[in-house]
């Protein structure tokens, strides 16, 4: 049971296009979106993958995770930034 949702979710992380995480797109909310959905699969097959004793694989795809969750803290803090810049006009 737990082999088919790890594949599931290793087939749905395979469908989304290369690009689907733009770093240039003008619009942070819909970047971070992006990011939360993506990073929740990642963990989710991580909790998953590390179930069925697949730790290594696991591991990387924590550590695929974190960096998803560095570029969407660094999202948020700009997205602050701008809204505190905004309130002072």
């Amino acid at each position: 049971m737990l082999e088919e949702c790890a594949s599931c979710i290793e087939q749905a992380l395979e469908q989304l296009p290369s690009t689907s995480i733009n770093l240039e797109e003008k619009s942070i909310s819909n970047r971070m979106r992006k990011l939360v959905i993506i990073s929740r699969l990642q963990m989710q097959f991580c909790a998953i993958l590390s179930q069925i004793h697949k730790h290594k694989d696991a591991l990387d795809q924590a550590k695929e995770a974190v960096k998803l969750n560095h570029l969407l803290i660094n999202d948020l803090r700009e997205l602050c930034l701008f809204y505190i810049k905004r309130e002072e006009i």
